[in-house]
This record gives structure tokens, C-alpha cells and sequence, in this order.
């Protein structure tokens, strides 16, 4: 037995593209949903902590604002490793009831908590709960496409993201001018409609947790321990992101942060929604990377690549020989 359950679809022999089932719109449907909520609140979550206690804000310091913008990020990026490989254990119904069971109140408490450890311990709540409602959803596209429609399906589902991350700033920007209350407010709104997709018409994509012979837990996290590697550089690692991260607020992905800031700007939030030096952010998160890659690029052409085997070559461009897939069996 796979890890596809009857709703996956199959690739067709005569090469047609697959239809798309009703979980994978369900889980588009739900990013949505959690776009809206997550870009609504953080395009204006460095105005709402800097602003003045009697404009409504936090009135922390920048530094503050740094070290909570910083952390957050470090947390969704590193917990969905752990979050992932348990919800393939537990079924993935059930690890996103939990991220929402989370978040729906993390939201509200980050618009009632004034001291500034409560606000963190809030938004490394909320944090909690994204990353493990994150590696889920992904993997829920994953496995109801198959290789003649995932490229489309996954184009689908980054589709949803930049519409959320559109729409989320624009009514948290509009419900803004009546209190910052209806911020927190209208994100666990848009969490709490999550649940229906979920209850009604999601179908679990998973097998395992429904087979006789489950995964301990000890495996299911020597599993983890086995993904991630080197436990040392793993270490390093971690040090040099939670170093570097409340200094940068974790800036490193203009793919996810750029469109909720460059509306956030439009919408009249200036320097709050876009900081730095002027043209800073565009040339350091964006144009930085951009020339980098292409520097980076150009060197391994012209310094590395002409040192290395041809088999080493030829198996980087996928001509190797592909190696049978291994799935599920419920037998390990």
C-alpha cells in the first residue's frame, strides 16, 4: 500500500494530465484562508510593536521589534521538520486541527498582551502553530498530484499564496482605521473558517496512521535526526540563524515578504512597511540575491564545473539511471 489514498490521482498511460481531486482544492482553499490571516497581521506587526501605547501600539523599542521579527521566522523555518514528519505518523486531519486549534487564539492574545515577554511568548505560539499547519498543507498538494499535473498543481497552490499574501495586508489595512483590535481580530476569523474545510470536506491523504504497524515515535524522531544530518553542523547551524536573525529580522525570502510589504507601502505605512536606507530593502532582499546567483552561477561554470567527472556531470543534469522509488509499506 502507498501513501496515496483513493482520491490521489493516478498517472494516466496515455500521458493525459490527471484531473486534480477535492483535497487538493480543500488545501488550496485553506491557504488561503491562512495567507490571509498571516500577511493581514505581520504587514502591519512592525507598525502595531513601534507604534506609541497611546495610538494603540506596543511602543517597543526597535530592538525589540527585532529580536520578536527575528525569532518568529527562525521557528517556522525550523519546527516544520518535526511538525512534518509527525503529522505522517498522526495523519495530517489531525495535525491540522491542532495548528489550528493554536493559532485561532494565539491571534487574539496578540492583540490582548501589552507586556513585551508576553507578546513573544504569543507570537512564538502563533509561530508554533503556522509551522505546523505549513509542511502539512505542502504535503498535501504533494500527494494528491502526480507527475503529470504536479507542475500545474504546485503553480496552483503558489497562486493561493500570493493571493492571500495580496488580500490578507489590503483588509487589515481597511479594518485598521477602526482599531487595531479588528487586526487580531479578522486573522482568527480567517483561521477559524479553516475548520470547516477541514471537518466537511477534507479526506486524509495518509496511510500510515492508519496502519497496523505505525512508526514509534522514537522512530518517527531518529527519522528527523537521520533527515537533518550532522548533528554538530545542525548545531552550527541553528547558532548562526538565531545570531544573524534578530539583526536581519530573518529578511531572506523577498518571494514571501516583498508583495505584503510593497502593498503595506501603497496603503500609506511608508518606512514602517519597507525600512532601511532608501532603496535598502529592494537592494539588499532582492537585487542582492538576484546578482549572487547569477555571479555565483558563472563561476561554477567557468572555475568548478570543467574540474569535475563527467558521471558527476551527467548525474547533477538527471541522466543517471533513476533509482525505484520507495514508498510507505507499512512493514518498516
Amino acid at each position: 500500500m502507498t501513501t496515496h489514498d483513493i482520491e490521489t490521482t493516478n498517472p494516466p498511460k496515455n500521458n493525459r494530465r490527471s484531473p486534480l481531486p477535492g483535497t487538493f482544492w480543500v488545501a488550496n482553499t485553506m491557504e488561503i484562508f491562512e495567507r490571509l490571516a498571516w500577511y493581514g497581521f505581520y504587514s502591519l506587526s512592525t507598525l502595531y510593536i513601534t507604534a506609541p501605547v497611546i495610538e494603540g501600539g506596543l511602543g517597543f523599542t526597535s530592538e525589540q521589534r527585532g529580536v520578536i521579527q527575528g525569532l518568529v521566522p527562525f521557528i517556522l523555518y525550523l519546527l516544520p521538520v518535526l511538525t512534518g514528519a509527525l503529522a505522517d505518523r498522526y495523519g495530517y486531519k489531525r495535525t491540522l486541527f491542532l495548528a489550528y486549534t493554536i493559532m485561532v487564539p494565539a491571534y487574539l492574545l496578540l492583540g490582548q498582551i501589552k507586556s513585551y515577554e508576553g507578546f513573544l511568548l504569543a507570537f512564538l505560539l502563533l509561530a508554533a502553530g503556522a509551522a505546523t499547519f505549513k509542511p502539512v498543507v505542502v504535503g498535501t498538494v504533494a500527494r494528491t498530484t502526480d507527475k503529470t499535473n504536479s507542475s500545474i498543481g504546485f503553480g496552483i497552490f503558489y497562486m493561493m499564496v500570493n493571493i492571500g499574501g495580496f488580500v490578507g495586508p489590503m483588509v487589515a489595512g481597511y479594518v485598521r482605521g477602526w482599531s487595531w483590535n479588528y487586526v487580531f481580530l479578522a486573522s482568527s476569523i480567517w483561521i477559524a473558517c479553516n475548520f470547516i474545510w477541514l471537518l466537511l470536506f477534507y479526506k486524509e491523504p495518509t496511510t500510515e496512521a492508519a496502519s497496523e504497524q505505525k512508526r514509534t515515535l522514537k522512530k518517527v524522531l531518529n527519522d528527523i535526526v537521520e533527515v537533518l544530518g550532522n548533528g554538530r553542523f545542525f548545531l552550527t547551524v541553528s547558532i548562526i540563524i538565531s545570531v544573524i536573525a534578530p539583526l536581519t529580522q530573518a529578511g531572506l525570502n523577498p518571494a514571501r515578504d516583498f508583495g505584503p510589504r510593497l502593498v503595506a507601502y501603497i496603503l500609506g505605512w511608508g518606512e514602517v512597511a519597507i525600512p532601511g536606507p532608501r532603496g535598502g530593502f529592494f537592494t539588499v532582499y532582492i537585487l542582492s540575491p538576484v546578482v549572487g546567483a547569477i555571479v555565483g552561477a558563472g563561476a561554477y561554470l567557468g572555475l568548478v564545473r570543467r574540474y569535475l567527472p563527467e558521471e558527476m556531470i551527467e548525474a547533477g543534469q538527471g541522466n543517471e539511471k533513476p533509482r525505484p522509488r520507495q514508498t510507505w509499506s507499512g512493514s518498516r
